[in-house]
């Protein structure tokens, strides 16, 4: 069956349009459909956008039990924006909720969801809080755990990071993110980032809600796995933000502290994976263009110890590090013990 059919089958049009980019994910998208097809709001329709995935031939026996309540649309690679754009376009529903094929949604998510958008002040774009899990979880059991939102949901808290929006729990305007302009296809991370930017800098209305609604897979395999690129990532989104939008003076100026800063973290986590290669004077070299920004008397006190014994730093980073290692490990493990001892029911 053909989205053209599958629509016609339907012979509806819903309220919220449920977004699911698929690639290589036949593994994990049952999961995530089944968690849709779950929710006490049912006024919905389901998009799977297979976006020149490799295993097609498994995705496609994968949805083959959900194909009479799904949409399927199939298009060469264009990566997480250019498929959730084909969704959006396709969608019929006035809201369009995004979802990533590993993650699942809790029951009520989107009747809560849907309430806080509607409710007064009517909102166009609405998250929520969620709960971690896979081999990057760390210590941090929830999403806002690990990236609070505080305050309202604007322009400059956006930028500041003291609202972080997880897409996979975000449900907004379908006509908002169209004039928006949607995702942008230039960018294969931090593509949400861009776009709620210029949602708010339109003024389009945001809020959240700190209940845990789902759970987010973190994992090396997925685009969430690799830190340094996620913040080249937001580099060129701020880099394309002072270039494309018509910003204040403060906003522009707030923009510029915001580069310098990724440009540090970029130099400083740069500099310790040269001095795990032992490459100590390029190390020195990144950590110096980093303290320009950060002016830390530990990066000082790193930078002398690098000239005068470099292997005795890299000696003290790697003790370190397995240090951290062992103690997420006791975490992660004292987490699934508590997990266990919940799940067994009391006896007499």
């Amino acid at each position: 069956m053909n989205d053209a059919e599958t629509k016609a089958s339907h012979g509806r049009q819903p309220l919220v349009s449920v977004i699911i980019p698929a690639y290589k994910a036949a593994d994990h998208i049952a999961s995530a459909i089944e968690s849709v097809l779950a929710q006490t709001f049912s006024d919905h329709e389901i998009i799977v956008i297979n976006d020149g995935s490799p295993d097609t031939p498994q995705l496609l026996e994968a949805l083959r039990p959900y194909r009479d309540r799904i949409r399927y649309l199939e298009q060469p690679n264009q990566g997480p924006s250019g498929a959730r754009n084909s969704g959006i376009r396709a969608a019929s529903g006035t809201y369009v909720a995004f979802l990533d094929s590993d993650d699942s949604w809790s029951p009520t998510y989107l009747s809560g969801q849907i309430r806080l958008l509607q409710d007064p002040p009517a909102c166009d774009l609405v998250y929520s809080n969620a709960q971690r899990v896979g081999p990057l979880a760390g210590r941090w059991p929830t999403c806002m755990d690990a990236s609070p939102s505080n305050g309202p949901v604007n322009f400059e808290s956006l930028v500041r990071e003291q609202c972080t929006v997880l897409t996979s729990f975000t449900v907004a305007r379908r006509q908002s993110v169209l004039d928006a302009g949607l995702f942008d296809t230039a960018f294969r991370r931090s593509e949400d980032f861009d776009l709620w930017l210029r949602m708010a800098h339109r003024g389009a209305k945001m809020n959240y809600q700190r209940t845990v609604l789902g759970t987010h897979a973190l994992s090396e395999e997925g685009l969430s796995g690799d830190r340094d690129a996620l913040r080249e990532g937001q580099l060129a989104v701020y880099r394309k933000t002072l270039s494309t939008m018509d910003l204040s003076a403060q906003e522009a100026s707030l923009i510029r502290a915001q580069v310098e800063r990724c440009e540090a973290l970029i130099r400083l986590d740069e500099g310790k994976h040269l001095l795990i290669s032992r490459r100590y004077r390029d190390a020195a070299s990144a950590f110096s263009k980093a303290n320009i920004f950060y002016n830390r008397a530990s990066l000082r006190v790193t930078l002398v110890l690098l000239g005068i014994a470099p292997p005795a730093v890299r000696w003290l980073y790697m003790t370190s590090l397995r240090a951290k290692t062992g103690l997420r490990h006791l975490r992660s493990r004292a987490g699934r013990n508590a997990a266990e001892s919940s799940a067994v029911p009391e006896t007499n």
